[in-house]
Parts: structure tokens; C-alpha cells; sequence
């Protein structure tokens, strides 16, 4: 045999020693191929794979699942949010224990909040701000309400504290509702001006007789209780406003009278419900001015309370 013959025989014995690793290494290369395929359906029964179109519905879902667990998300995260209340639903009052006080003595402070006539909120922040007849702040303080809605606080003037009329602002931060204010005053000393606030703002019927709740064709009657702890008011007028259940106002009524230094007035406005009145809650506000607004005056005070028709 010729050395060309000889090597070539030895070439073909090689590779049919060689064939069976070779074709397990395809056989491995075509699965490994056939695994990193993406998958664009199930193969059925006949062994074909199925349309496209399964596929993209398939995806389609998907995206719908995934907007539809957004849209939850969404819902639960506004659901988180508290509510805020489009009006002031609460009534603040602040009142001083007397309307007039000498240096070195304490001021007691006591105030009450409720919820449009139902409930007493807690846990509110309630802001107290106290300031002197220059403007400058005397004192500040930072209350809970209690369980009934009520809230307290003291301080004691000075020995120097400087003589005239002293305001105390009062805020109520709630969660889910506006801020509600109010304001009262009290005098130290000799005031050169009029300190007036509404010591008390009550509902009764004809007979006097307190009330909270009416009927229809029956008639209210707004009490104001007014102190002057300064000044002598000359043209004090004493205004009654009370609100539908809309908030629609029924015209107000006021009272011109003269209120001397430390006394305390008292007026009673009446206001007769028709037979075919809105049920609901009504409100009742009262206010105090030096003088005819008309005429440039402006209101000292104010307060507010409610009442209900059924």
C-alpha cells in the first residue's frame, strides 16, 4: 500500500472513532439553541406551535392585570388621604374665667369645641396665643381636647403687665377638616377702650326653657350674654344671623345698646320657623360691633352655636 493510501485509511479510522462524541456535541448545541428560543406559544397536539396572536392576548392580559393592580394601588393610596371637609365643621369658643384682671394675678382660660352638635373630636391641636394691648406676644400655649371636647389652660400676668385690653387667639387643627378660630378678651388694669366678649350664646324657646332641637313652625330665640371688662361702649350693637342647613343666611337682627364698663347685657332675638322650614342644622351666629358697619364700625367679637330642626 502506497504511504498516500496508507494515511488516508488512517484518517477514516479516526473519524468513525470520533463520530459518536461529535453528534452528542450537536445533539447538546441544538438543545441548547432550542432552550434560549423565546417561546411564542404551546405546542398543541400536533405538535405545532400555536398562533401568535395567543401569545400577544396572553400579554395583553397581562398589561390589563398590571393597570387593574395600579388603579388599586391608586385607590388605596387616596383612600390614605384624609378627607378634608370643605367648611369650618367645627364651633371654637375660648373664654377668659373674668373680663377683668389686675397685674400679678392668673388668667384661667377655658374653651370647648364641638362637632356639628354631635360629636366632641379629640386628639385635635388646639393653639393659644395670647397678646398684649401693644401687639406683643404674652403668651403661648399648645392643648388636647379632652374626651367631651373641652381644653383648658393658665398663665399669670406680670407685676409690669401693661394695662388695656389683652386678645387670646385660639386655633383647632384636625385632621380632615379646616382650622377653625375664635377670639376672645380681657382687660388688666384700667383699659382706655371697650374689651367686649360674648360670655355665653344659648338657644331656648318661647318660655326660656334651653333647647337644642325644634320643629317646624315653632320660634327660636338667640340669648347673647355680653361683658365689657373696658371702657364704656357708647353704640354698642348686638347682631343675631342665623343659617339654613344650606348656609343660606336669614336677614340679620340687631340690638343698639350702651354697655358700661363691667357690666353684662343680655339680649334675646327671636326668630319664628315656618311651617315648611328646610330640616337639618341650623346655625346661629352672633357678633358685636362698636358701631353700625355702614357707618365704619367693626365687629369686637363674635360667636357661634347650633341648633336643630325635625
Amino acid at each position: 500500500m502506497s504511504k498516500r493510501k496508507t494515511i488516508a485509511a488512517i484518517l477514516i479510522v479516526l473519524f468513525i472513532l470520533n463520530f459518536p462524541t461529535l453528534a452528542i456535541n450537536l445533539d447538546v448545541e441544538a438543545s441548547l439553541e432550542e432552550l434560549n428560543k423565546p417561546k411564542i406559544g404551546q405546542t398543541n397536539s400536533n405538535g405545532r406551535i400555536d398562533d401568535v396572536d395567543n401569545e400577544n392576548e396572553v400579554i395583553d392580559d397581562v398589561v390589563d392585570d398590571v393597570d387593574n393592580e395600579d388603579k388599586v394601588v391608586d385607590d388605596d393610596e387616596k383612600s390614605k388621604k384624609p378627607k378634608v371637609h370643605p367648611i369650618q365643621s367645627f364651633t371654637l369658643n375660648i373664654s377668659p374665667d373674668k373680663p377683668t384682671y389686675s397685674q400679678g394675678e392668673i388668667v384661667y382660660l377655658t374653651g370647648s369645641i364641638i362637632d356639628s352638635g354631635k360629636t366632641q373630636p379629640t386628639n385635635g391641636t388646639v393653639s393659644i396665643q395670647v397678646l398684649n394691648p401693644n401687639g406683643s406676644t404674652i403668651h403661648i400655649a399648645s392643648k388636647t381636647a379632652n374626651s367631651f371636647g373641652d381644653f383648658s389652660d393658665n398663665f399669670t400676668l406680670t407685676d409690669e403687665a401693661t394695662s388695656g385690653t389683652y386678645t387670646v387667639f385660639v386655633t383647632l387643627s384636625l385632621l380632615g377638616y379646616q382650622d377653625s378660630y375664635h377670639h376672645a378678651t380681657f382687660t388688666v388694669g384700667e383699659s382706655l377702650t371697650p374689651s367686649i366678649r360674648i360670655s355665653s350664646l344659648y338657644v331656648t324657646d318661647q318660655s326660656g326653657e334651653n333647647r337644642s332641637s325644634f320643629n317646624p313652625g315653632e320660634t327660636v330665640i338667640i340669648r347673647v350674654v355680653v361683658q365689657n371688662g373696658g371702657a364704656e361702649l357708647e353704640k354698642g350693637m348686638i347682631w343675631v344671623e342665623v343659617s339654613t342647613p344650606d348656609g343660606v343666611p336669614i336677614p340679620p337682627v340687631f340690638v343698639e345698646t350702651k354697655i358700661k364698663r363691667g357690666e353684662m347685657v343680655t339680649v334675646g332675638v327671636s326668630t319664628p320657623l315656618s311651617d315648611d322650614a328646610d330640616l337639618g342644622q341650623y346655625t346661629a351666629n352672633s357678633y358685636v360691633s362698636n358701631k353700625m358697619i355702614s357707618q365704619g364700625g367693626k365687629f369686637l367679637t363674635k360667636s357661634k352655636t347650633i341648633f336643630e330642626l325635625y
